[in-house]
């Protein structure tokens, strides 16, 4: 692991991580690979999707954060990955990869300071990965980023170019019927520069909402305090967690801060239900519809 004329280097299965609330160091695991290996070794590179506790996720020794042994709960991708370089339909791990633990750690690669030598093979995997990309590419080429740019031409999502608001989003999931309690939904942010997100969402509160033990909402937000000069920036306001309340009837207000960005937001949505709610919500960069 290091970094090569080609960019940081890649992530082979075998390699050291830690966790900031673990004891121990441990590997990585692999049990199925992706189609690319590493040499020496020819150990195969890991995706974001590689995440799952006890198949990817081994234990840490002692967890500071619960004070019991480690017991990791990964459920959400990798971040800070390759997204110019795709396995199996998901980004390349590099060396700057992070994976957040619900119990409060935050996963990391352990860097060898010893890696220098291995240049030329992060290079030769380098080169690899990219003619994977182009050949999934070659076999796949109408995947979501297409669907997503020809929803905007349709008029079915927004255009980014003439959106009023920051951002907007729609999103489905579950929660508790009549009496609205609990509830947990999925979906993806859109914002005015073109980024597009995918996001959890997860409340508890009180109110009434539809018979079902469905729920889901569509809105626009503004941010309240952050740079919007660029591509980069909203990246930097939006993704990532934030903890927020929502009010409302059917029409509804919520007002959140980022974690730990500190970036305030409004927004205004419709959900079919009545009532307050306190939760949080993870977002995490996709693509950009531009590029």
């Amino acid at each position: 692991m290091s970094t090569t004329a080609s960019g940081p280097a890649y992530i082979p299965r075998g390699t050291k991580s830690k966790c900031s609330k673990g004891s121990s160091e441990n590997i990585l695991n692999l049990p199925v690979d992706h189609g690319v290996a590493y040499t020496p070794g020819l150990e195969p590179l890991l995706n974001a999707n590689d995440h799952k506790p006890g198949e990817h996720i081994l234990k840490y020794g002692f967890c500071a954060a619960t004070k019991l042994p480690c017991s990791p709960v990964t459920p959400l991708a990798w971040i800070n990955v390759n997204k110019k370089h795709i396995l199996e339909g998901a980004p390349a791990l590099i060396e700057q990869s992070k994976l957040t633990c619900v119990k409060g750690g935050v996963i990391s690669i352990v860097i060898n300071a010893g890696s220098a030598q291995n240049d030329d093979h992060n290079e030769a995997a380098a080169d690899k990965v990219e003619a994977v990309t182009a050949a999934t590419e070659a076999e796949n080429p109408y995947g979501f980023k297409q669907a997503v740019k020809d929803a905007i031409d349709n008029g079915i999502l927004p255009n980014p170019a003439t959106m009023q608001s920051d951002y907007e989003f729609i999103e489905g999931g579950l929660s508790t019927p009549i009496f609205k309690i609990a509830s947990l939904a999925g979906g993806f942010i859109l914002d005015k520069k073109g980024n597009v997100y995918a996001m959890v969402d997860a409340s508890v509160g009180y109110g009434l909402g539809l018979p079902y033990p469905v729920t889901g909402s569509v809105g626009q937000g503004y941010f309240g305090n952050a740079d919007k000069s660029s591509e980069e920036k909203y990246r930097d306001a939006l993704a990532g967690g934030s903890i927020g309340t929502t009010t409302g009837a059917g029409i509804q207000g919520n007002a959140s801060i980022g974690v730990p960005s500190g970036v305030i937001s409004g927004e205004v949505s419709f959900n079919p239900s009545i009532g307050k709610s306190f939760g949080g919500r993870y977002a995490w960069y996709l693509f950009n519809v531009n590029e």
